[in-house]
């Protein structure tokens, strides 16, 4: 399998952390209001749920562009 050349993979690497970080922290936020029993609770919650959706989105978005990498040559295209 080709590999990406250097500056592609160190890209791509720090997407996928930020993307993995993005999703971490919405998780966590998620997890907290779901732990909360507040004012206006399932909105909060639904708020945070939306989030987690979105960074795991970033995640597969970022994964797909891995591997569309490794798959053209190294080559994002």
């Amino acid at each position: 399998m080709p590999v990406p050349d250097a500056h592609l993979r160190q890209e791509l690497i720090e997407q996928f952390r930020q993307a993995n970080e993005h999703f971490h922290q919405s998780r966590q936020e998620w997890e907290k209001w779901l732990d909360a029993s507040e004012y206006r609770h399932d909105e909060r919650v639904d708020a945070a749920r939306e989030k987690l959706r979105r960074a795991e989105r970033e995640v597969e978005e970022v994964e797909d562009r891995i591997s569309k990498a490794l798959a053209n040559g190294g080559r994002e295209n």
